[in-house]
């Protein structure tokens, strides 16, 4: 229960970071975008980001010193 209770914290604060941040920031190119859609797209790099990873990790492991 407490590793739910740390991903849903840390979630949480990484969205309240981002929120500040652009208000803050308030760029031309980000002004266009909604808050919630620039966190979106932040949110999708990092899950496809994280999958990537996990994939290569998976390659190196299973080919050794040859995947480099």
């Amino acid at each position: 229960m407490n590793e739910y209770l740390a991903i849903i914290l840390r979630s949480s604060a990484v969205y309240f970071f981002m929120v500040v941040s652009l208000q803050l920031l308030g760029k031309k190119e980000l002004s266009q975008l909604n808050t919630a859609d620039v966190l979106l797209i932040l949110l999708i790099s990092r899950c496809n980001g994280r999958k990537r990873y996990q994939f290569m990790a998976r390659i190196s492991n299973d080919f050794g010193p040859f995947y480099y």
